[in-house]
């Protein structure tokens, strides 16, 4: 199941951010492998975003959570066709 959530903030050139949302709570560590959008895989602050994610059992970067995938909120995550 998806959670909504908000791009806190996105560094460029490290490929890694974090989303907040109201159930992972103190953020979502995010990594550019994890963004499901055609193209380049970057998200931007403020960027409202549907995301899956997981509870991490070690905090990293600060975050006790990790996304799974995170896509443009109201569109579909981009699945590359094979």
């Amino acid at each position: 199941m998806a959670t909504t959530g908000v791009v806190r903030s996105w560094n460029i050139e490290g490929m890694q951010g974090i989303i907040d949302s109201d159930e992972t709570p103190g953020g979502c560590w995010t990594l550019f492998h994890s963004v499901a959008v055609e193209g380049f895989p970057a998200l931007r602050e403020g960027q409202q975003v549907e995301f899956e994610w997981n509870a991490l059992d070690n905090p990293m970067n600060g975050c006790n959570f990790a996304t799974i995938r995170a896509w443009p909120a109201g569109s579909e995550p981009y699945v590359a066709s094979v």
